[in-house]
């Protein structure tokens, strides 16, 4: 939950031939080569760094700089995300101090040597790890990787109440200092959680070379090409008339975040139809008092499909 800066990159071990039908397979990746990509990461984001005014000549020196336009959005945001990055706390009782673990711990968790092992090297506060490689038609472990690098950055299935009303989450692997679980008040966890939260309209994931969206070798070289963004719509949704939605609804984005499936009965299974948009206020109010839920103000809804009641379908 720290705001840790890094990439999940996948990428063809080696390259196709102009017409895209031909696969050229690269020599096996060498320990020089993960080396010497690391040491040119690392001096072109530090000269980038010192030329925007971040940091200084001097390699103790950390300067605030011109702020990226990130930062001056929010005093909150820009303090949440710089306690982050700092594994300190910066809101609440605990303002400024460190983030706290449960297990024995002695050093720092970052003092690792230089090379950390096969294809995996350190330097400068910089890592890269390129041991990871899927052979030939290994697709159940392609697949494998893909929702490992695409995984959330939170697990619930570890995160535990502690005594005294706080929170734990266990690490997935304890650090090399002993560490097994950051302790956190449910506020701190907020804090961390906001800080990882991505910009709205920016893209998490991205595809280059022959795999980006418009790339004219792009139907050649994968495996479904038919398949394009987008999703069969019902006629009761179908905006534009040609059958696809350019974005998912938010039942569907509920039933494949949460597995909440709001278009089935929780009683019966089956299938639920949209009636009408509930938008007035005391109507809302009106349908919750009935449903045995408590009555609040919701907020104002972004769209005519955000308040919508349902009724099922009896085959």
């Amino acid at each position: 939950m720290q705001f840790n800066l890094h990439y999940h990159i996948l990428f063809l071990d080696g390259v196709f031939s102009e017409s895209g039908k031909n696969f050229l397979a690269a020599e096996k990746l060498q320990d020089q080569q993960v080396e010497t990509v690391l040491a040119q990461i690392a001096q072109q984001v530090i000269k980038l760094c010192r030329k925007r005014g971040f940091i200084s000549e001097d390699p103790d020196q950390v300067q605030a700089g011109e702020m990226d336009s990130l930062f001056g959005e929010s005093s909150v945001l820009s303090a949440a995300l710089s306690a982050s990055i700092k594994g300190k706390i910066a809101f609440g009782p605990r303002s400024g101090q460190n983030v706290r673990f449960i297990g024995e711990g002695f050093g720092f968790q970052d003092e690792v040597p230089l090379a950390k092992g096969n294809l995996c090297y350190s330097q400068n506060g910089f890592s890269i790890h390129a041991a990871t490689r899927v052979h030939d038609y290994d697709r159940p472990r392609l697949e494998k990787l893909i929702k490992y690098i695409s995984r959330p950055p939170v697990a619930m299935e570890r995160l535990s109440k502690a005594p005294g009303g706080l929170l734990q989450y266990k690490l997935k692997t304890p650090f090399r200092d002993g560490k097994t679980h950051v302790l956190l008040s449910p506020e701190e966890l907020l804090e961390k959680l906001t800080a990882i939260i991505p910009r709205p309209r920016s893209h998490n994931t991205k595809y280059s070379g022959v795999f980006a969206p418009h790339h004219p070798f792009r139907e050649t070289v994968t495996l479904r090409p038919d398949m394009k963004k987008g999703f069969e719509s019902s006629k009761e949704n179908d905006q534009d008339g040609k059958g696809k939605r350019k974005n998912y609804s938010w039942s569907q984005l509920l039933a494949r975040s949460f597995k909440i499936d709001l278009t089935k009965c929780p009683h019966c299974g089956g299938e639920l139809r949209v009636l009408k948009p509930i938008m007035a206020r005391d109507q809302i109010d009106r349908y919750l008092k009935h449903q045995g839920l408590v009555e609040h103000p919701p907020p104002a809804p972004s769209s005519p499909t955000d308040n919508i009641s349902y009724e099922p379908i009896i085959d």
